[in-house]
This record gives structure tokens, sequence and C-alpha cells, in this order.
């Protein structure tokens, strides 16, 4: 995936940006109000893409509000059929949705299609329905794995983003493992969420479907041999793999062969890798 640009816009964005170049500044907010990283910041990313998002998201320069049209761009070069009119998706399934930019680029795209988004986090759900509340797209707070119930969830090296407890998620920085959520290791960190099956969520869908999966390690639970039959129903597939101790990259690029999917992965430079796969379902002349 290419580099991205951002900018942040907006009085309350721009003067949040000010002060966190201040630290005696920011010191001094932080003290009066401990919650203000969570503060709103409007940011426009690859042109005129534009999102509300936390500002803990600006000052760690995360991507997941610019990558989104990328991901698109991307889907495109690895199969070109998808841009054409014929291919579009009745469904859209974002699983990992965070603040929405997927989401939001989605149905700019599709304005036709339903659009599921479901994010854990309530820091970020938060600001998945400001995004995506004019443009309806239903959005479920839950984590999405094997079965449903109440998991625990495990708070990751951003508090804007998690991860399901005890996957040993990881990122790789200077050659070494970085932990993805702080407490895999001390377990300290952790907030309880409802969880929905796959199966439950795309219960009754009948048509095309996209399904674009970024669960930090979440999709370990989700490809396994009790999903097969659903999934192999999916036409296009977008999914971050992240190497974890449950499973690895090439794990999940193995049961996409043995499904029958068509997959392409592209090396990111955490350590993670993209994903982009059509399914067996689909035919291409």
């Amino acid at each position: 995936m290419s580099d991205q640009s951002w900018e942040v816009v907006g009085f309350q964005g721009k003067f949040l940006q000010w002060a966190y170049q201040r630290p005696k500044v920011w010191a001094a907010l932080q003290r009066l109000n401990p919650e203000i990283r969570f503060s709103a910041a409007r940011v426009i990313g690859m042109g005129d893409f534009e999102l509300l998002v936390p500002w803990e998201q600006v000052q760690e320069k995360l991507g997941v509000f610019i990558g989104a049209k990328q991901y698109f761009v991307d889907m495109e070069r690895c199969f070109p059929e998808t841009k054409e009119a014929s291919r579009m998706p009745d469904y859209i399934f974002d699983v990992g949705a965070n603040v929405g930019g997927f989401t939001v680029e989605a149905r700019s795209l599709y304005p036709d299609a339903k659009i599921v988004a479901v994010e854990p986090n309530p820091v970020c759900f938060k600001f998945l329905r400001s995004n995506s509340g004019p443009l309806d797209v239903h959005c479920e707070e839950k984590a999405v794995g094997e079965s449903g119930g109440r998991i625990e969830m495990a708070k990751g090296m951003s508090l804007t983003t998690a991860s399901l407890g005890h996957s040993g998620v990881y990122k790789v920085k200077a050659g070494k493992r970085r932990y993805f959520a702080r407490n895999e290791r001390v377990w300290d960190e952790t907030f309880e969420v409802e969880c929905v099956g796959i199966e439950e969520l795309m219960k009754g869908v009948e048509g095309s479907v996209l399904l674009k999966v970024d669960c930090e390690g979440g999709e370990y639970h989700i490809f396994t041999e009790k999903n097969r039959e659903l999934l192999c129903k999916v036409d296009y597939l977008l999914m971050e793999a992240h190497p974890s101790e449950i499973g690895m990259p090439d794990d999940l690029m193995g049961t996409l062969e043995k499904w029958g999917f068509q997959s392409v992965r592209e090396p990111m430079t955490n350590g993670c890798e993209m994903i982009y796969a059509r399914g067996p379902g689909v035919s291409v002349s």
C-alpha cells in the first residue's frame, strides 16, 4: 500500500494540533482534561476524503482514516473486473470498522449496497456512528468471531484499538515483536463486549458480497472450517492479516487457497499483510 497524506482541518482540530506541538501547553490541557486525546478532530486524507476522528489517532499518525480509498485502488489492481458496474456488491460487511474510513468510502463508491459496519471498541464506535450516521449504514458495537456471546477484549497499543484476548497479536518494529495489546503479557487492561458469529452477521444474505476484515487477530477466529461454506459465498475479500501466536498470514493464505479463493498478498511495513481475494464462486471471462 502506498504512503498516505492527511491534513487536520477545522478550528478544534487545528487548536489540538497547535497545542500538541507545544509540550507544556499539551501537558496543561491533559491535566485539565485527561480525556482530551479522545477529542474530535476533522481530518482530510487522500484528497477530499474527510472523517471525524479522535485526536489520539492523529497524534499517533494511524492510517485507519486515510487508507480506505487505497484499499479499493489496490483491489482493482489485483482484480480489474471489480471496477465493472456488473460487479458492484449488494452487501458490504466492514468487520473491524474502527472510525468508519472504509465504510464511508464504500458508501461513496457503492450508493445502492447494504452496508453493515461492526466495531467493538466503544471509543471508535462513537466516531463510527458520527461518520456513517447520514449514510444509511447499519452499525453494531460488537466483535465478530466464531460464535456469539460475551468475550474479553484486550486494549491495544492505542486506546482506539483492541484485540481478542489471549491471541498474542503483534506487529514488527525494528525487527522485534511489538505486542499489539499492552496486556497480552500482563492482562490488566480489558473490557467486555458482545461478540457475534460471522454466520449470524451474514444471516439471510442473498446477492454479491464484499467482505473487509481488519480485526487485529480476530481473523483467525472467523476463517475456520466451521464457517467455510458461508465464507466461500463471499465474492471479494479485503483483509489485513496480523502475525500472532494463534495464527500467521501464511495460515490464512493456505486456508483461502484450500477453499478455492484466488488471493494476492502484499506485505506491510509492520509485519502484517494485506490479502485481496476473489471468491471461488466468482467467474471471470
